[in-house]
Formats: structure tokens, sequence, C-alpha cells
């Protein structure tokens, strides 16, 4: 590029350009009428002068190559200044405080417990046996009068055959005594008949009375021993009904303490004596114990 001189004017036209197309970058090619009336002398300027005379096509030439090259420089400048000093978008987000309903603030509160069960019981067999059956296991639900286990009737259902007997027997006693105390009914007053008219004496109306009063007195007591013995019935039948070990409410089983063949005492009897079945939680009465 030697032989090839610029002077003040060709630099003034420059940043005369690169500072209209700062004001307006998105227009690169557009230059106002007041910047395109440029004196003669700046138009002399942008000649390049060669040691040899240039042809007027190469002139015209270099002299448009210089001028895009010094329009593109100001379009990079002017497109660096914009973007530099384009303010960032911000988004704004409204926050609205909000106030508690209470006339203090709330507080938490952390603290340490337990979950346990108000309702929890170790079910036992209200008498002392052998266990025959087991109905239940480790977490099953049962509903509250469920048969748990049985323990081994054969004695108890003895003495409940025994009882029995014994009521029929004293029902048979009393029937007995019944009709005896009727007829001794009769017989008194046939013979009170027959003192009127003297058609007996004292003594046998007297025998007649006493026999009426013996009979009275039998019947009175075998109505006690029949009541006994019905009471004893229900004693019975009542063991019979203690050997089946049912739930008191209705829970979950968290534990089995007992197997078949064992003993099964509702107090403790020391040895291999159990004295519970089965535990059972009721699990509607959980609460937190701190």
């Amino acid at each position: 590029m030697s032989g090839i001189n610029f002077n003040t004017n060709s630099l003034r036209l420059g940043f005369q350009i690169a500072s209209d197309l700062r004001d307006s970058p998105f227009q690169l090619l557009t230059i106002s009428s007041n910047n395109m009336a440029l004196n003669q002398d700046a138009l002399n300027s942008l000649r390049i002068e060669r040691s040899d005379e240039p042809s007027p096509s190469s002139g015209s030439r270099n002299r448009i190559v210089m001028l895009v090259i010094i329009v593109v420089a100001a379009v990079a400048l002017g497109a660096w200044w914009y973007s530099s000093t384009r303010a960032t978008e911000v988004e704004i987000i409204e926050v609205q405080a909000t106030r508690s309903s209470g006339n203090s603030a709330a507080s938490v509160l952390d603290a340490s417990g337990y979950v346990v069960a108000r309702r929890i019981a170790t079910v036992s067999a209200k008498a002392m046996g052998q266990v025959e059956e087991v109905l239940i296991d480790t977490g099953d639900r049962v509903k509250q009068g469920q048969v748990l286990a049985r323990l081994d009737p054969s004695t108890v259902r003895k003495q409940f055959e025994l009882s029995n007997q014994q009521l029929e027997a004293t029902r048979a006693q009393l029937a007995d005594v019944h009709a005896r105390l009727i007829n001794a009914q009769r017989s008194a007053k046939r013979a009170d008949q027959l003192r009127a008219d003297k058609l007996i004496s004292e003594a046998e109306y007297d025998t007649a009375l006493a026999n009426l009063a013996s009979l009275e007195a039998q019947y009175s007591a075998a109505e006690h021993q029949v009541a006994a013995s019905e009471s004893s019935m229900k004693v019975q039948r009542q063991s019979l009904t203690d050997l089946e070990v049912r739930a008191p409410f209705a829970g979950v089983i968290v534990a089995k303490a007992a197997q078949p063949g064992e003993i099964i005492s509702p107090m403790s009897a020391g040895g291999f004596t159990r004295t519970g079945i089965a535990t059972i939680v009721d699990m509607d009465s959980l609460e937190i114990e701190v």
C-alpha cells in the first residue's frame, strides 16, 4: 500500500460516518443529506496518489473498497455500542404479606415422644386348664367377642354332666313329694270331716295332720334342692363357656403367648404355667405420649 496517503480530512470523514451510524445502527447505508454535503477538499483528500499515473478505473475501484471498509467498521462499532448500552429487562414480582388470624404470631413446638395405645390387654382364660387350640396369630385383626383359643373341656364337661344328673334327680324327688303332698292334703280333709262326724279318734286325726305337715316340709326341701341343682348347672355351664378365651374388644393381635398343650392360669402358678393367650391392642385408641 505504499504510495497511498490519507490526510486529516479523510479521517474526519470516516469518523463522521461512524458517528452517524452509531446513532442509527439499523440504517446501515442511510446517510443524511447534510452529511452528504462534503466539500471539495474532502473529496479530493480521498484521491490516491501513486508514483505512476493510475488509470481512472483503478482509482474508482480503490475508493469504493476503502469506503466499504470504513462503512463496515462503523457498523461494527455502532452495533457494539448499542448492545452494550441496551437496558436489561427485569421481571418484577409482586409480593403480598399475609397476617396471622390470631393476635400473636404462630409458634411451632418441636417435641419427641411415642405412639402408644390407650387400650391394650393381655387376654387370659378365667379358669386354669390346658390349651386345646389357638385360633389366632400375630397380626390378626379380631372383633369384640371373637374366640381366640379354647382350653381342654373334658374335666369341666364331666362335672357339668354330673350336675345335670343331680338336677334331674332332685326334680324327680320333687315330683314324688308333690304327689304325696296332694294325697296327704286329701287325707287331712277327709279326717277333718270324719272327726266332725265323730267317726275317727283324735289320734287318727292328729296323725293325718302330722303326715300333711311332713310332706309339705319335704316338698319345700325338694324345691330348694332343685333350685340348688339348677344353680350348679349354671355354674358348670359358665365353666364350659370360660374355657373359650374371647377378645374383650376389637383390635389387632400384637403378641401370641401360648401354644396348644400348654397350661394356662389366670394367675401365676410358677413353673411353665402361662398367664395369657395373646396381647391385643385397640388401634382406634392410639395417642402420642410426649
